[in-house]
């Protein structure tokens, strides 16, 4: 279970980044729906919330 949540966490990182990247927004990412290869973690339920944490996440570290 653990090993699943970090794979989650790592692929979203990942995401996120590649969709800045592309200049697309969080609410963007945030409407799609998650992929499925992760149906079985425990975070997916919060999936918007995260893309929306993490795109912040991103934007504060970009400024510093």
């Amino acid at each position: 279970m653990i090993v699943r949540e970090r794979d989650y966490a790592l692929a979203m990182r990942s995401l996120v980044a590649e969709v800045k990247n592309r200049g697309l927004t969080a609410d963007w990412l945030a409407a799609k729906p998650a992929s499925p290869q992760f149906s079985g973690s425990w975070s997916i339920r919060f999936f918007p919330d995260n893309i929306k944490a993490l795109f912040k996440e991103v934007e504060a570290a970009s400024t510093q």
